[in-house]
């Protein structure tokens, strides 16, 4: 019998309920993972998917209220686990918001909120797990995957706001890949370009179009091929890899 790539292991996976972040848990939890897939408002309001994902895994998967705009709730979540005795072997930030506004029109509110959901929130949650994401054993590893965007290099009109957090979140996670080696944390960074998800569906047609055009397959990705390159950074395949920005485009430029 084959052997699961991530059997035995723990991940946590922000914006677990729907587009890339769904398609992270689903995977997953099929390669063996315990699932704690972190969403802003569970109970009645998750989405289909996850509840469906949460009822044939039962004893993989567990819903997690966490809203990376409320430091309390990233208090919350983190001391919840850490008080539980969890160990946490991945964790992916996948949770990200985009506006679509000019620059000259961008709000301030918006700009906080990018800023906050993209780059902060995710530091602070990482942070905070620290200390259940270390292994005693240089033999074996934690695996931290923060996902990026294509935004970063190739940015696009009204895109300043989400572009800039994102590049933040890369140079962070390189920074941290380096502090962290040493506790057998890795950390790598997933830039996905354009995607089969709602947030493809906030650029104008012309702007997502030219996009689309600009990638060498002439196609968005879709969901479960960045889940794939998620698996390959969260497993053991990757034991040997920190501090990189995986870039999984089309061969977009």
């Amino acid at each position: 019998m084959k052997k699961e790539l991530l059997d035995g292991k723990t991940a946590l996976i922000t914006g677990a309920n729907r587009g890339i972040g769904l398609a992270i848990a689903t995977l997953f939890a099929a390669h063996g993972a315990k699932i704690i897939a972190c969403v802003r408002k569970p109970g009645p309001d998750i989405s289909e998917s996850i509840a469906q994902l949460a009822s044939v895994n039962v004893n993989r998967i567990r819903v997690l209220k966490l809203d990376l705009e409320d430091i309390d709730s990233i208090k919350e979540a983190s001391s919840s686990l850490i008080a539980e005795g969890k160990k946490l072997d991945i964790l992916v930030n996948n949770s990200g918001f985009a506006t679509g506004s000019r620059y000259q029109l961008i709000s301030r509110e918006n700009l906080q909120r990018s800023l906050q959901v993209n780059y902060i929130g995710p530091l602070l949650l990482t942070q905070r797990l620290i200390k259940i994401l270390c292994k005693d054993d240089a033999s074996r590893s934690s695996s931290v995957v923060n996902v990026s965007s294509s935004a970063v290099n190739f940015p696009n009109v009204g895109m300043s706001a989400y572009s800039s957090s994102k590049a933040a979140m890369e140079q962070s996670s390189k920074v941290l890949a380096k502090e962290l080696a040493t506790s057998n944390i890795r950390i790598n960074v997933l830039s996905p370009g354009p995607v089969e998800t709602d947030m493809l569906l906030l650029m104008n047609n012309e702007s997502r179009n030219n996009l689309i055009d600009s990638t060498w397959m002439r196609r968005p990705a879709k969901a479960q091929e960045i889940a794939s390159v998620a698996l390959f950074l969260a497993s053991d395949l990757s034991s040997y890899i920190t501090g990189q920005v995986i870039h999984v485009n089309g061969g977009l430029g």
